[in-house]
């Protein structure tokens, strides 16, 4: 008799869970049917065929046949043709491309390793030239570094001049592949040594390329690339100075480069040198432009560090004598892994949306360090309180819609799935109802996606926030 209930008991254990998979699938079945209706129902044109894009994609990896639904809904078959068995015309030539690369590279450095010192002729300068790709154009696809040890082989190939120089200089930048320890000082005493062979233009440029403080601390002269700086913004800036070329810019540059190797004395020396801002809210060449261009580069315990700091010293106060902005403070704090000083400064700015992105990007934070406990109660607040959509300017309210959006992932992420869904509802147009319900979907199936998935996209392009 016992056996007999525990069968049956495990019979109805068994259709318990049929019944909760089921429910499960059909309601994520339902999510991306909502989905697809919404984007299917805007009216013809650029903004109906960015949603219909994106929800293609973002259903792709768990529903195939509503995913190509959505590209065929679209008014051209770029993305449906993404979906036949062999590659379409524009992945064929995009292959081909980077094949064609590939054979080049693959080409260029056999030609480069049959060098000998001394031994490159004219012909075999213009296709040095080539092959490191020094006059090309600038593009939108930007060609490799060249190797360290291919640079230097085709500079003890070539004799004094231009090109040799310029491989010497390339030598030196900061992310040459396979520079061993010590490499970078190499290649600038061998331009230091080369100078005095070269005729007097290319002597000049050459010499001024040594000039700057990422040489100085190549060549291990700290206390010199402070001195550069401090006599730099000692003196007026010309007007004909590019951005590179002012001061401000290199004292950013060189507080960078001591953060990065670890100097934190001399980083904070540099940042004595800046003046005082008048306004601590604008990005201006002061303390502002360090926490606007140098801070987001940087590790969290390097900024948190760099931060105490400046407050112990006092730096901040006299850098910022009528305080640093709020929304500018809420932004280094997240930064520096305070999140608490980040939503305080964001709360006191009164702008929910900037209460709102802040406590978006805590949870993001918070999830990729592991501490669910931790972004579970900053993401009931900001759950409670989404960026609102109700702003008089249409870029804000695009900001807030993304915002939004993103808070939807991340509760989608945790399994807070009726809460998701309630704030995707809660967009005024469709186009943005559709991309919301489509990213819920594809986070909760984010098993059914390769491992090279990096996650739904999360935003539309060139559609208004009412769409």
């Amino acid at each position: 008799m016992l056996l007999r209930h525990l069968r049956l008991f495990g019979v109805g254990l068994a259709l318990i869970s049929l019944q909760a998979g089921s429910a499960n699938a059909a309601e994520d079945a339902s999510l991306a049917a909502r989905a697809l209706s919404e984007a299917s129902s805007m009216p013809a044109g650029r903004a109906r065929d960015n949603v219909l894009l994106t929800v293609s994609r973002n259903l792709r990896h768990a529903d195939r046949e509503r995913a190509i639904e959505a590209a065929a809904a679209m008014s051209e078959d770029y993305e449906l043709r993404t979906f036949d068995r062999g590659p379409d015309r524009l992945t064929r030539q995009i292959v081909a491309y980077h094949r064609e690369r590939q054979d080049a590279a693959a080409a260029c450095t056999g030609f480069i390793e049959l060098l000998r010192p001394g031994s490159a002729s004219a012909a075999d300068e213009l296709r040095i030239r080539e092959c490191f790709f020094m006059d090309a154009p600038p593009g939108i696809d930007p060609p490799p570094l060249p190797r360290f040890p291919h640079l230097l082989a085709a500079a003890d190939a070539l004799q004094p001049g231009p090109t040799k120089a310029e491989l010497l200089y390339m030598a030196t930048w900061g992310s040459v592949p396979d520079r061993p320890a010590g490499g970078a000082l190499v290649a600038v005493r061998r331009l230091r040594a080369l100078i005095p062979l070269l005729e007097a233009d290319t002597q000049a440029e050459a010499a001024n390329w040594l000039e700057t403080t990422s040489i100085d601390l190549i060549e291990e002269k700290p206390d010199a690339a402070i001195d550069r700086v401090r006599q730099a913004l000692a003196q007026r800036p010309s007007p004909a100075a590019s951005v590179a070329e002012q001061p401000s810019t290199q004292a950013q540059g060189l507080i960078a480069d001591l953060l990065r190797a670890g100097d934190m004395d001399r980083a904070v020396e540099v940042t004595a040198l800046l003046p005082a801002s008048d306004d601590c809210s604008a990005v201006d060449g002061g303390l502002t432009g360090v926490f606007f261009w140098v801070v987001p580069l940087q590790d969290e315990s390097v900024i948190a560090a760099y931060m105490a700091h400046l407050q112990e010293s006092g730096l901040l106060d006299r850098l910022c004598p009528r305080g640093l902005d709020d929304e500018l403070a809420a932004m280094v704090w997240l930064k520096a892994g305070d999140v608490a000083k980040a939503l305080e400064a964001a709360a006191a700015t009164g702008k929910p949306l900037v209460l709102a992105s802040t406590r978006v990007e805590a949870v993001e934070r918070r999830l990729r360090s592991g501490d669910v406990l931790g972004a579970r109660s900053i993401l009931q607040a900001a759950a409670a309180a989404p960026a609102s959509l109700d702003a008089v300017k249409p870029f804000e309210r695009v900001a807030a819609a993304r915002v939004r959006v993103r808070l939807i992932h991340l509760l989608a992420k945790v399994g807070e799935v009726r809460t998701a869904e309630r704030l995707a509802s809660s967009f005024p147009g469709p186009g943005w109802r559709s991309l919301a319900y489509s990213v819920i979907f594809a986070t909760v199936n984010r098993d059914h996606a390769g491992p090279g998935w990096s996650g739904p996209n999360l935003d539309l392009q060139e559609v208004p926030a009412d769409d």
